[in-house]
């Protein structure tokens, strides 16, 4: 059977390659009757075609041949038209290009052998038998393609040379002006009656629509990242933390660089493409010979190569150019935007404006992450008031060392009397004394310094506060030494005040601790709004929150347990039968 079909595909294509040979030869003559049997052969061939593939339309499947006619029923049945559609969608190049050779045969027939002798009151049965050149009549289609561009273009530089002349040379740029107004088009109407578009403003409104997608995808690619997805934008492991920073710190340059010269060459581009349409124009009559050459020759080409086993390496060839010719385009298209990147995942690390573009985002992600924020600012509350602790402990030795002085109240100066004078002892008794109380005094500071320590390791220090009503407390104060009381001297000492403890630290500022309180207030916030995003927007939470892992692990058991159960009820069906043949038997 391999030998058979490989005989039949022989056959088939070597008399599908012989088939369009006579319309090749029949292009070389001009007699009616030659135009008019190519014709028919042509309307056959087509009607062929068309009948072929659709008795053939199960052809695409494998083995096809070997099929009968009601297995062929069968399987049109079960597909139903859709077969029909493939087909004809398979075969649309080779209709396309029948259809070009029939309209060519159908205009040399009907049109140059009997309108144009019958217009021309000639015998149609007096054109000359003999060979004609291939190229003549293609030339003159290819001319009549072109003829209505050509009169559009004549007319419009007669236009220009009637309007521009010496009398209207003075109000040149009015009329220029004006018969620019004329010549646009009703939709560019409309917008100008809304705004004038000048260059400035598309220039503007095409760098603003870049801006816009590149911040788009920005902030997509950056919610990506916060989630720890890496399918648009490649992982910092590809890339070396050095060439991170360096590289993000380029960004701003680079993408203010690749955004001009983006279109600066899209703008050549245009300029050539258009230069070449209008040299295509100009010079239209070689453009001629060359279509007349080559397109007859690329059909029949196109026709044998479609037809021959070899068509999926011509297919080939031409989606790699059309690859090419998209990959240039595009490319060029998208060398504005720095977040696209057109070579693959493995070849990203080339393309050095994407680059920068994603080490400028890893970095904004490493700086910007909520959740992250929310810990290290709550560490560093933390540092605060553990600070702010151990500034307070200083403190409070420093008042224990600082020096303690004992005031005493003013007195008024009192007449001494004589007696009181004569009962004085002598220097020597009253230094002694003085040495005495020097001693009394050193002791009972050292003892209240050691009862000061005791409590504030239990307690905050109180201020302490005495109160002097006159001077009759002062002296009781002063005979009994076992109720004095360490005193701090007063800078503001007066006659109605004594001294007391001054708790107050004039070196800090009112002002500062007011803005220090506000930063602590702000910082609170932040890392509670913080918090809150994280909460809500982190998805661990949110499977968290929704218990989804649990009800994940319940359909797991749910369906083992099936599972289970079904092999159970299997194996007991499977030892019941025998037990019912057997009482059968019996």
């Amino acid at each position: 059977m391999s030998t058979k079909e490989g005989w039949v595909g022989a056959c088939d294509q070597g008399s599908l390659r012989i088939r369009y040979y006579p319309i090749l030869i029949s292009l070389q003559l001009k007699n009616i009757v030659a135009r008019f049997f190519a014709f028919l052969y042509i309307i056959c061939n087509i009607v062929y075609t068309i009948v072929h593939v659709g008795s053939s339309c199960m052809r695409f499947l494998p083995r096809s041949r070997t099929y009968s006619i009601i297995e062929e029923l069968k399987l049109r049945s079960e597909f139903g038209p859709w077969a029909i559609i493939f087909r004809l969608i398979e075969n649309t190049p080779h209709f396309l290009l029948l259809s070009y050779i029939g309209a060519e045969l159908t205009v040399r027939f009907i049109y140059d052998s009997v309108y144009v002798r019958y217009k021309n009151k000639e015998s149609i049965w007096l054109s000359s038998v003999g060979q004609c050149e291939e190229s003549k009549f293609s030339q003159y289609y290819v001319t009549k393609l072109f003829q209505g561009n050509v009169r559009f273009y004549t007319t419009m530089v007669a236009s220009d040379k009637q309007d521009i002349n010496c009398d209207n040379c003075i109000n040149y740029e009015h009329e220029t002006g004006l018969q620019r107004q004329r010549e646009q088009s009703r939709v560019k109407k409309f917008f100008d009656w809304f705004y004038h578009w000048d260059d400035g403003f598309r220039f503007t409104t095409m760098a603003t629509y870049i801006k816009a997608c590149t911040i788009q995808r920005y902030k997509r690619h950056k919610q990506q990242l916060y989630k720890g997805i890496y399918d648009d934008v490649p992982s910092v492991v590809n890339f070396k933390a050095n060439s991170i920073k360096s590289k993000s710190v380029h960004f701003p340059g680079f993408l203010v660089a690749y955004m001009a010269v983006g279109f600066v060459i899209f703008f050549h581009l245009i300029f050539f493409i258009l230069n070449f349409i209008r040299f295509i124009s100009a010079n239209i009559r070689y453009c001629e010979l060359i279509l007349a050459l080559v397109v007859p020759v690329l059909i029949v080409y196109l026709l044998i190569t479609i037809s021959m086993s070899s068509a999926d390496c011509f297919l080939g060839i031409a989606s790699c150019i059309i690859r090419l010719i998209k990959t240039a385009f595009l490319n060029i298209f998208f060398m504005g935007r720095l977040d696209c990147s057109l070579p693959g995942r493995s070849w990203e690390k080339f393309d050095h404006g994407f680059a920068v573009y994603v080490s400028y985002l890893h970095m904004e992600v490493a700086h910007t992450n909520p959740v992250m924020l929310a810990f290290c600012y709550s560490l560093y509350d933390d540092i605060i008031k553990r600070r702010q602790k151990d500034f307070d402990d200083d403190e409070d030795e420093g008042e224990t060392h600082s020096t303690i002085v004992q005031s005493s109240t003013r007195q008024m100066p009192r007449m001494i009397p004589m007696q009181q004078l004569a009962n004085r002892p002598s220097a020597a008794a009253a230094s002694s004394n003085m040495n005495d109380n020097d001693g009394l005094d050193t002791k009972s500071i050292a003892q209240q310094k050691a009862e000061q320590q005791k409590k504030k390791k239990n307690a905050k220090k109180l201020p302490l506060t005495v109160n002097v009503a006159g001077e009759k407390d002062d002296e009781e104060e002063q005979s009994t030494p076992q109720r004095q009381k360490i005193k701090i001297k007063n800078t503001t000492t007066s006659s109605n005040m004594s001294t007391a403890y001054l708790r107050i630290d004039h070196s800090i500022d009112s002002t500062k601790t007011n803005e220090m309180m506000q930063k602590s207030r702000k910082k609170r916030a932040r890392f509670r709004w913080y918090l809150a995003y994280s909460m809500l927007n982190n998805y661990q939470l949110y499977d968290m929150r929704k218990n989804v892992q649990s009800r994940l692990v319940l359909l797991r058991v749910n369906r083992s347990n099936s599972l289970i159960e079904m092999s159970v009820s299997q194996q007991t069906t499977v030892e019941v039968e025998p037990n019912t043949e057997q009482r059968r038997l019996r």
